[in-house]
């Protein structure tokens, strides 16, 4: 194990420490003010990896306010460093989606800065990532947002309308005892079309 590795897991068990005590606050800060440092000191992939985890510690005790502080962090380091849209980059913001996803005052603050960061390093800027999109409306649909489901859906990957079709199905079927399917057929495919995904 390399030194600076050794001690990012020094400070990851810290906090491990601070939240088995409870002291989750002290905990957070802690964590926080020592990224701020490496970000001082320009170690921005440590800064990364320690508020990564850190975020992930926070998510076992459900402290959801500190888990959208460091993951926003985390991605602002991201903006500001314009690092560019890599599957590793993406995995680590997916990680603390995932989790995240249950506290629904936080969540849309964590993706909607993810988002931004995929347009600010797309060419021509866009709407962003698709396949970040197509994993935020995977997400949004299993915890029944369809509404907010459907616009990720709608500028996601060639894997979305068939996603998007099967979560207009069960919200027809949510609906009533006799939903007009036809209605939300209509909606998926007239949405495409507005847009001009004539493929979908």
């Amino acid at each position: 194990m390399s030194a600076a590795n050794s001690r990012i897991e020094r400070f990851i068990n810290n906090l491990r420490q601070n939240l088995t005590d409870g002291n989750y606050y002290e905990g957070h800060q802690e964590l926080r003010a020592i990224a701020i440092r490496l970000v001082k000191q320009k170690k921005h992939s440590r800064a990364i990896q320690l508020l990564y985890l850190g975020a992930l510690e926070l998510c076992q005790y459900n402290q959801w306010g500190s888990v959208a502080d460091l993951a926003s962090f985390m991605i602002n380091i991201y903006v500001e460093e314009k690092l560019p849209v890599t599957d590793d980059n993406k995995e680590r913001v997916y990680g603390i989606l995932e989790k995240l996803s249950q506290a629904t005052e936080y969540y849309p603050r964590v993706y909607e800065a993810a988002i931004q960061w995929t347009i600010k390093e797309q060419e021509g800027g866009g709407v962003g990532d698709s396949q970040m999109h197509h994993f935020i409306g995977c997400l949004q649909r299993n915890k029944g947002r369809y509404k907010e489901a459907e616009q990720h859906f709608l500028v996601g990957t060639s894997e979305s309308p068939q996603a998007l079709g099967g979560m207009l199905f069960d919200w027809a079927v949510r609906t009533g005892r006799q939903p007009d399917y036809g209605l939300f057929v209509a909606r998926g495919v007239l949405k495409y079309l507005a847009i001009g995904w004539y493929d979908a």
